[in-house]
């Protein structure tokens, strides 16, 4: 890949798929994955992801809009830009948006989350050729967490889709439609980001099990589970089907620490300062802009080799300390790589451990045409589904006995 090509795969792209999910009759399963880089999503008629980003606006938008264009408005009037066109309204030089609000931990009370968290509600109850939802049908909600943080935050995270959701989202240049969504606490349900991986791994669409080359399930092998995503790098580790409870989340090695990197080497190499969340247009153009502003001239300093060379520092720094966390892997059936960081990061895993003939490294996305960065909700999705599934069936039995 050309070098000023390879900036743009970094880039959070918004996507939004019809397709026929598995469902279940009376139920509309939404998966939403909030990560810092983007919100992903699934539900029974549809895949999507935006970019984990929005501001809130109150001038005048001239031009057409694009089929990307997210606009929300809550129920007091106020309005947000959401996503991709939140993302390219942000200069170079922008710092009205601080890191702690953007990538912190505990950014559920913020009102940006709970904004990202509606539109990801309003674009998994969209209806179209595979079906809509129905005044018989209640919403239930799956959703995930880093391992190290279910304790500390799953009951933060419960409280922001709970209740009552009164706003209004306009996608393009379609109009503005309203929702009313309420979704009660019991059908609220978060589970460790790395099994949504597992799961999405191990199930086709249909929800039936995929097995591995020696025909028994991915599970019944030990297998370590290594999550990519923007702001941590998840691992769980399971060991003679046992999930061991030393889990860990690299807050240091993720996607964040990649554009970290990057931007500290800009500023060192070209005197161009550029904060991390404002990089997304440059990586789109594959450039920065240093202008002279004394001489009022301007030069374009590619940034696609940099950039390569930043993944590749982190990606080996991360994989140092999973081998010294983990004894080098000795033990382990599979590698099962998730999330997009890991997807950068294929080439650089394959080589490492090409010398393993006792190791395969299977990829979480392998059961669909999805893409890695859905590895987690599909997984989430199709968890939920099944467990539904399982308390209907002993629902059943029950009243039969």
């Amino acid at each position: 890949m050309q070098k000023e090509k390879l900036s743009q795969e970094f880039k959070t792209k918004t996507v939004y798929r019809h397709m026929a999910n598995k469902r279940i009759d009376g139920q509309w399963i939404i998966a939403l994955d909030i990560g810092y880089s983007s919100v992903k999503g699934m539900s029974p008629n549809s895949a999507f992801c935006f970019p984990s980003f929005a501001k809130e606006y109150s001038n005048t938008m001239v031009g057409n809009n694009k089929w990307s264009d997210v606009f929300y408005r809550d129920e007091n009037g106020k309005q947000w830009i959401v996503g991709e066109l939140a993302n390219t309204s942000i200069r170079i030089d922008d710092t009205t948006d601080s890191i702690s609000t953007l990538y912190e931990r505990r950014r559920y009370y913020s009102p940006m989350y709970k904004v990202l968290a509606r539109v990801g509600l309003a674009m998994g109850s969209a209806p179209n050729q595979h079906g809509k939802v129905t005044e018989n049908d209640e919403y239930i909600i799956q959703t995930g967490l880093p391992p190290a943080y279910i304790m500390g935050d799953t009951d933060a995270l419960t409280e922001v889709f709970e209740g009552n959701h009164k706003f209004s989202i306009k996608i393009g240049k379609s109009d503005w439609q309203h929702y009313d969504i309420d979704i009660p606490r019991e059908n609220i349900y978060v589970m460790e980001q790395p099994m949504g991986a597992i799961a999405s791994a191990s199930k086709a669409d249909d929800g039936t099990a995929v097995y591995g080359a020696n025909g028994t399930p991915l599970v019944d092998e030990n297998i370590l589970v290594v999550d990519g995503g923007f702001g941590t790098l998840d691992v769980i580790s399971i060991v003679n089907r046992s999930v061991e409870p030393s889990t860990n989340s690299f807050a240091d090695l993720g996607m964040k620490a990649v554009f970290a990197l990057l931007s500290d080497e800009i500023m060192e190499q070209h005197g161009v300062q550029i904060a991390i969340h404002a990089l997304q247009p440059e990586l789109k153009k594959g450039y920065v802009v240093k202008l002279n502003r004394k001489e009022m001239k301007d030069e374009r300093i590619p940034i696609g080799e940099l950039l390569e060379k930043c993944n590749e520092t982190i990606c080996r720094r991360a994989f140092e300390r999973i081998n010294s966390s983990y004894d080098s892997l000795a033990g382990y059936q599979y590698l099962l790589l998730a999330g997009g960081t890991c997807d950068a990061w294929k080439p650089y895993i394959m080589e490492m451990y090409s010398g393993r003939s006792e190791l395969e490294i299977v990829f979480a996305d392998r059961n669909d045409q999805l893409g890695p960065v859905f590895s987690n909700v599909r997984g989430y999705y199709h968890t939920q589904l099944h467990a539904q599934l399982a308390m209907r069936q002993e629902l059943r039995q029950s009243t039969v006995q």
